[in-house]
Formats: structure tokens, sequence, C-alpha cells
């Protein structure tokens, strides 16, 4: 008899809910939840009940929870990473640097569908590397092209060259593969074809959690270990300017004053890989935002003025 006092504990919270008496639902879920603190779907609900209610903390609080029981759940990852990085979404922000800076040269690493290449202005001269590109090439603006290869074959050849025209890029976006090594040869071969007020954009460098920040991709969300390229260039580039944008939902890092004579991560390549490539997400686990130098919303709006 109980248990079924309890089941209907349970469907009664979650059919107020759907209802929209969220304030009734939720204090039935809480009720349960006492008895069943992992029972994933109600902390997901109670999650997304408190997120409908704009209470942000309470919000978080439920999909950590969750993301404590099953730490890969997609939609709680989303509704987590979008409350704890309270920027706007990573494509909202390039799509305002990108009026801001107003590139005349543009490259990107990891077309994928075209989310991010689509939001160039048609009359830009735009580069896109990716080996299997998610979108219909053919239905490009003139001036914009996609390079079917992956960007280590790209950038060992001079294509480059001729696609640039010879001049430096204005603003890059680096969104490739999702591994430590994949970025630092990304961001070493872009610099090599940078000016001072060049800007590169790197995606994924803020991770979730463990599970999320492996090198193993084992979730939909992934951002794998990019993450590592912040420390590497703390320590190796300290004349680089990188903020951590916290744009949802794995951050956005801002990259400046790059030099394209600069040698320094080319020459230590090896050492870089050997130093950083077992590093697990414990090393930044604590003081994370710290650690990975996340801006806070104000401090972002300096960087926005780019």
């Amino acid at each position: 008899m109980k248990e079924k006092k309890i089941y209907d504990q349970k469907s009664a919270g979650i059919q107020l809910i759907k209802l929209g008496e969220l304030d009734k639902g939720i204090q039935q879920l809480k009720v349960y939840s006492e008895d069943h603190p992992d029972d994933l779907d109600v902390l997901t609900i109670l999650g997304e009940s408190y997120l409908k209610l704009q209470q942000s903390s309470l919000a978080q609080d439920y999909f950590s929870q969750a993301l404590e029981i099953n730490p890969t759940h997609t939609s709680n990852l989303i509704n987590f990473s979008a409350l704890e990085l309270k920027g706007p979404n990573y494509l909202t922000a390039l799509k305002s640097f990108h009026k801001r800076i107003k590139p005349k040269r543009y490259i990107e690493i990891g077309v994928c569908k075209g989310a991010s290449f689509e939001l160039v202005d048609p009359r830009v001269h735009a580069i896109g590397i990716d080996p299997d590109p998610q979108l219909d090439v053919k239905d490009l603006p003139e001036k914009h092209v996609v390079r079917v290869e992956t960007s280590d074959s790209y950038f060992s050849s001079d294509k480059i060259i001729k696609d640039l025209e010879g001049d430096p890029f204005d603003m890059a976006f680096l969104d490739g593969m999702h591994l430590f090594e994949f970025a630092l040869r990304d961001l070493m071969n872009l610099e090599k074809y940078s000016k001072p007020t060049s800007v590169v954009f790197i995606h994924d460098l803020y991770p979730m959690n463990a599970e999320t920040a492996k090198r193993d991709r084992i979730a939909d969300f992934w951002s794998g270990d990019v993450w590592k390229l912040v420390l590497c260039l703390q320590k190796y580039r300290p004349d680089l300017d990188l903020s951590i944008l916290p744009c949802p939902p794995t951050g956005l890092g801002a990259v400046t004053k790059l030099d394209s004579n600069s040698t320094v991560l080319i020459d230590n390549y090896s050492e870089i890989i050997k130093e950083y490539i077992d590093m697990t997400y414990e090393e930044i686990k604590q003081n994370k935002s710290e650690k990975l130098k996340l801006l806070s919303i104000d401090e972002m709006e300096s960087v926005m003025v780019l």
C-alpha cells in the first residue's frame, strides 16, 4: 500500500506540473524525492520546473544531482551548462564578434553542419576546413570555400597561401577534432598566418564534467580534452592574451596578440604532448573557473568590445 501511495505521489506531481501547477507539483515531487534520491526522472523534472520558474540556483542544484547519477545525460548537461556559463550561446557570441571585428579574411576549422560558418558575411573571403562537412558546399556564397580534408593535410600544403591571397587572416574559429593535440596543432598552424590584430576563437575549452572531458567519446555531449590547451598556453605562451568567455555549452576561448614569428609551441611540441596528454579532469576539478581563466559576465562585456 505504501509503494502505491509513493507511486501515486510521483504521478500526481508530474501531472500537476504538466497542467502548469508548478509549485504544487514541485512540492509533491520533493517529498517523493526524499525517499527516492536516485530517481533521475524526478530530479530532471524538478530542475526543469525550477528553470521555468527562473529559480536558477535551485534548478542548477537539481541538474547537478541528476548528473551525479547519469553524468552523460544530454539535456541535463545542456541545461546545467547554461546555468554555469551565464553568457550568450557561443554562436550568438560569434555572430556579435563578426559584426564587431568585420573580418576581411576568415578561417574555420571544423565546419560540420555549417552553423558557425553560415554566420560569415557573404562578402567576406571565408575558408572552411573539414574532412567530412555536413553542409551543401554547392550553396555557399562565391567567396566562401570549404576544403574537404583534415586540417593537418591542409596546412602541410601551400593551399592556405593561395586561399588567403598571401594576406593574414583577421578572424578564425577553431572547432575541429576535440582532442588536445589536434587543437594545439591547429592553433600553431593558424598563428603562422596571423597578424597582431588577428583573433582566434576556440570552442570547447570549458568542460562540464569528467565524463564529457575525456579523450574517448562516451556521450553525445562531448568537449574532449581541448581544455588542456588553456593550461598549455598559460605556461608556454604567456605573451598571448587568452580569455575564456562564459558561453554555453562548453565555453568560447578568445586568443589575441598572436605572433606569426613565434616558434615556441613548435619547438616544444613533443615536450608539451608528453606533459599534458595523460592529464585528467581531476587536475582542474577544484577551482575550475580560476584554472581555466573563465571570465565573469561583466568581464566578458569588456572583451566583446575587441
